[in-house]
């Protein structure tokens, strides 16, 4: 049987829920709480997808091609893992520099390839659900522990309803957005049967993550592994 992880919004939104191990450690790190910020919720925005004018079904077809990624030493890892070229790049960049090849290709949420046009100049679109975007809402610490416990609560109670509604939010957009780019017939869809996606696994899962253990945490490590088994 192939691997699992996460496979949907809810199963995200329960491995990063506030008392979870991957919870606490983004809503107790003490980087941010260092710099004064308490991590009060996390905004899901959609799974990563794809786009090239390459098709790309396994980690081999990403040999050599120019990606433009977000600068994270996570990510910049595992696309160069799959053989990528990785290209930071200001999110404002990437539409003219996909057009002007600059770059072969990108990762976004559907949301993100639609609303930005990407899909008009890339000629396809792979359904990998490799990542998923989250923001994290924060406030300021000092702030937050001058406020009576009361309304401690209510703040905190308030910020995880909004994290839950943002995550549904972000998913009807994502298919509305799905829908567009699909009728649109500018960009073909590849949707990756368990196999392709279990390849992209084992190039990564679990070197990537050994590789950042002391940033990720072992027990976050372990959890993300012991899912692999159910």
């Amino acid at each position: 049987m192939p691997n699992r992880l996460l496979e949907d919004v809810d199963e995200v939104q329960e491995f990063t829920a506030r008392d979870s191990r991957t919870g606490q450690a983004i809503y107790e790190d003490e980087t941010l709480s260092s710099s004064n910020m308490q991590v009060m919720g996390l905004w899901g925005n959609g799974f990563y997808q794809f786009t090239s004018n390459t098709a790309i079904r396994t980690p081999d077809d990403l040999e050599g091609q120019r990606i433009r990624i977000t600068p994270a030493d996570v990510i910049r890892s595992y696309i160069e893992k799959w053989g990528a070229e990785t290209t930071p790049m200001a999110f404002a960049e990437v539409f003219t520099s996909l057009q002007q090849g600059v770059v072969d290709g990108q990762y976004n949420p559907y949301s993100n390839i639609e609303s930005q046009q990407f899909y008009t100049v890339q000629d396809y679109l792979t359904v990998s659900n490799h990542g998923y975007l989250i923001y994290p809402l924060v406030i300021n610490m000092e702030f937050f522990e001058s406020l009576p416990e009361d309304l401690q609560q209510v703040v905190t109670e308030s910020a995880d309803e909004a994290s839950t509604y943002v995550g549904e939010i972000a998913e009807e957009d994502n298919q509305e957005a799905r829908r567009v780019i699909e009728e649109s017939g500018e960009t073909e869809f590849i949707e990756l049967s368990e196999e392709e996606r279990q390849a992209f696994k084992d190039e990564v899962v679990p070197s990537v993550w050994n590789e950042f253990s002391d940033d990720i945490g072992q027990d976050v490590i372990d959890e993300l592994l012991a899912r692999q088994e159910q």
